[in-house]
């Protein structure tokens, strides 16, 4: 998960604008590390849009990462817990009809695994929000990462 969206789609994009920008390379580290953590925060929160949001949300149906069988860090959550055999009996017949969808969603929060992934997720956005440090960046700067933190936060279902 973090390889997949943090590094391509967030770290490297502000390392490299640190870096054609001028900045230092204490700026260009937090800005890398800032996206690193925001980056894990959004694909946590796409894993949660991906089980538990709206078609509109997901630009696809509700649940379809659960029907689909995809194997994400909300799953690997899940199999972690004393509930992964409901859970997973449910998961198996997702594909099914929307009400085994309902059903497996129900399972996954039963199980624990969505209010931890939720938690993770908290954790990364507070991370990247204490990396935006006043006076070590631009104002401006510090503003437009600010609101893409909020941005993040914003999709959670």
């Amino acid at each position: 998960t973090h390889d997949k969206t943090a590094v391509y789609s967030f770290a490297a994009p502000l390392r490299a604008g640190a870096v054609l920008a001028g900045a230092d390379a204490d700026v260009e580290a937090a800005l890398a590390q800032f996206g690193s953590r925001l980056g894990l925060a959004y694909q946590l929160v796409d894993d949660l849009i991906g089980a538990f949001g709206t078609d509109e949300q997901a630009g696809r149906p509700a649940g379809a990462d659960l029907r689909e069988a995809k194997q994400t860090a909300l799953i690997a959550l899940a199999r972690a817990t004393a509930s992964w055999g409901v859970v997973s009996d449910a998961l198996a017949l997702a594909h099914t009809s929307p009400i085994a969808v309902r059903h497996a969603q129900e399972m996954l929060d039963g199980s624990g695994a969505r209010n931890e992934l939720e938690r993770l997720v908290g954790e990364a956005l507070g991370e990247a929000r204490a990396l935006i440090v006043p006076g070590r960046l631009p104002a401006a700067t510090a503003f437009m990462l600010g609101d893409l933190v909020n941005a993040v936060e914003a999709r959670i279902p």
